[in-house]
């Protein structure tokens, strides 16, 4: 046999299912809203050398790689189930673990795990930091787990490629650059196959700017139904009665840039990727976020509910301190009080 041929025959061994599409091939296209994963797709080396990513990040000197998220490297670890924080377990993520197995043994149907959640090293696509690897690790124990324990348990990749560039001109050449070039960094694609030797498991990918894109697709119809009201500010959309506590929420700006759009279109992908868990059948997701992701997936949870009259149990861990770096490399500030920050 072949090595090609080879490789297939393993490809269609590991990831089951009626996809079968390249990983992000195409992914600005409206359909499939995900891929499924499949090996043998290689990242084109010769491209690489004639990549202009370097190049913008130079033209615009000052700006660095990150979500220019306050509360990055600040908060606690924290569990949260369908909206209820665990407080008595904040910052115990060995009781954390345990509860979230006890609840997820609950659960009626499949299960879907997301972790490994990362902004891009524009750089070198092939590097992940450390925090984002143990995010990764941290679901896909849960993978392991829940499938021996005879619930169906896959996992989603979801990737977070808002934030490639100062202004949206560099960002745009930025990402088109970054999925013509893509592939799985080989670091996670270690530790999934590592995994696929103990229990099979499907794996899906996404990413944010898919799902922002998405939601605001919808937005005409959520504004027929009430669901959406428009700002007066221009092409913005608000959530149409408070939520937490909070009234006119954000969820949709495509003003060209508003220093917050970043914030309001991570907040629509983060809620509209718990619509995408319930399309692809899963009523069960369990998500690892760094901590500073906790206002706004909490609030997320909320949102779904609200858009789409959804039904999905949603675990949400927020574990790790940030999704773009090392924790060696920064500074980490717990807050007062998580809750209030």
């Amino acid at each position: 046999m072949s090595k090609t041929k080879e490789n297939k025959s393993q490809s269609r061994k590991i990831i089951k299912g009626k996809d079968g599409y390249n990983l992000l091939t195409q992914i600005i296209n409206e359909k499939p809203v995900y891929k499924k994963l499949k090996w043998e797709y290689q990242r084109k080396e010769k491209n690489i050398n004639d990549f202009s990513l370097e190049n913008n990040i130079d033209r615009i000197g000052k700006w660095k790689r990150g979500c220019r998220n306050p509360s990055c490297a600040r908060g606690f670890q924290v569990l949260n189930i369908n909206g209820k924080d665990y407080e008595d377990l904040t910052n115990k993520p060995d009781l954390i673990s345990e509860k979230i197995i006890e609840t997820a043994e609950l659960f009626e149907g499949k299960i879907l795990v997301q972790g490994g959640h990362y902004i891009p090293e524009l750089r070198d696509l092939d590097f992940i930091p450390n925090q984002p690897l143990e995010a990764l690790i941290t679901a896909l124990e849960f993978v392991k787990i829940l499938n021996k324990n005879t619930h169906k348990a896959d996992f989603l990749l979801f990737i977070n490629d808002l934030h490639m560039g100062e202004n949206e001109e560099i960002a745009k050449m930025n990402r088109t650059n970054f999925i013509a070039n893509f592939s799985i960094p080989n670091d996670i694609k270690r530790v999934i196959l590592s995994y696929l030797k103990e229990v099979e498991f499907d794996i899906f990918v996404t990413t944010e700017r898919k799902m922002m894109l998405k939601l605001n697709r919808e937005k005409k119809k959520l504004l027929t139904k009430g669901k959406l009201i428009k700002s007066e500010h221009q092409n913005e959309y608000l959530i149409s009665k408070p939520l937490l506590g909070k009234e006119n929420i954000a969820i949709i700006n495509n003003a060209k840039n508003n220093p917050l759009s970043g914030y309001i279109k991570c907040l629509g992908a983060t809620s509209r990727v718990l619509k995408l868990a319930i399309e692809m059948g899963y009523n069960n997701f369990i998500q690892i976020y760094p901590v500073c992701a906790y206002q706004g997936v909490k609030l997320s949870y909320e949102i779904v509910k609200h858009l789409y009259d959804a039904d999905i149990n949603v675990i949400n861990f927020f574990t790790t301190v940030t999704c773009f770096s090392d924790a060696k490399k920064i500074k980490y500030i717990p807050p007062k009080n998580h809750l209030n920050q």
